[in-house]
């Protein structure tokens, strides 16, 4: 029975959840209404391979992918069930129990269909439902897609708050218009997690040296006259303990002044 199968879902998601929150990953889940282009931005944003057809329910769970997001270190992407308008009522319980998970998250991103007339009520909807669910404490970011649609057109932008803060960012998912300023914006979220270091690894550290390239995002590196290692990275404090009591570590000092990190990728 769907009750069945939405227990079973609550179960598996509960164990997820439980596993991402002890590996300190961010969680990043996009919500909005179907048809507002969430899969497309999600294959965008994660060069995942999701379906994004117009369906009602295509999964009452999440897809999720882990990637390496320049700026964020390693983090993970939800894409969840759409929204949609009047429900039929022997799926109401199925769409809220799926959209449960939202409270888990560290951020929101709201798509929304630009071109909607009726956008500014569906924004309400999506706002109440993640009330209703408990996630209104979530930070939000809200994200205007289909701009290619607009009469007149108009270019990616971000708008930001007083403080310089992300608030809504202009896209195209279908044309890829603005997703680098997304994924900026993104990573502008979780840049508080991250210690710039520089470490020195023993010469005969090859596999740890390995180790490092999948742990982090690598800043600098080189060598020093004695053909040990030299690294400059950027890790968060788990990633920092991690590797704090290698034997293979000659130096390992937590720089004063954090440098930006580079353009990196997980596959």
């Amino acid at each position: 029975s769907l009750e069945s199968k939405i227990d079973k879902v609550r179960r598996q998601r509960s164990l997820g959840q439980q596993a991402r929150k002890r590996s300190e990953i961010p969680i990043i889940t996009i919500i909005g209404y179907t048809n507002a282009g969430k899969s497309t931005l999600f294959n965008h944003m994660t060069s995942a391979d999701v379906y994004a057809e117009d369906r009602l329910f295509a999964t009452l769970d999440s897809t999720l992918r882990r990637v390496h997001l320049p700026g964020a270190g390693k983090v993970i992407f939800a894409d969840t069930v759409g929204f949609i308008r009047h429900i039929p009522h022997d799926l109401v319980t199925a769409f809220r129990s799926t959209l449960e998970e939202t409270r888990e998250a560290d951020l929101l991103i709201h798509l929304v269909d630009a071109a909607d007339p009726h956008r500014e009520e569906k924004i309400k909807d999506v706002h109440d439902v993640i009330a209703e669910v408990g996630a209104e404490s979530v930070p939000q970011l809200l994200v205007f897609n289909k701009i290619d649609q607009l009469e007149p057109a108009i270019a990616p932008k971000v708008d930001v708050d007083e403080m310089g803060v992300p608030k809504r960012v202009w896209v195209s998912a279908k044309d890829g218009l603005g997703i680098d300023a997304l994924l900026a914006s993104v990573a502008s979220f979780f840049k508080g997690r991250f210690q710039t270091v520089s470490l020195t690894l023993k010469v005969e550290a090859g596999k740890k040296r390995a180790e490092l390239y999948s742990l982090g995002t690598i800043l600098e590196e080189g060598f020093d006259d004695e053909g040990n290692s030299l690294f400059r990275m950027s890790l968060t404090d788990q990633e920092l303990k991690a590797i704090e009591d290698w034997p293979e570590l000659i130096r390992l000092t937590i720089d004063k002044e954090a440098l930006e990190p580079v353009c990196s990728s997980d596959d």
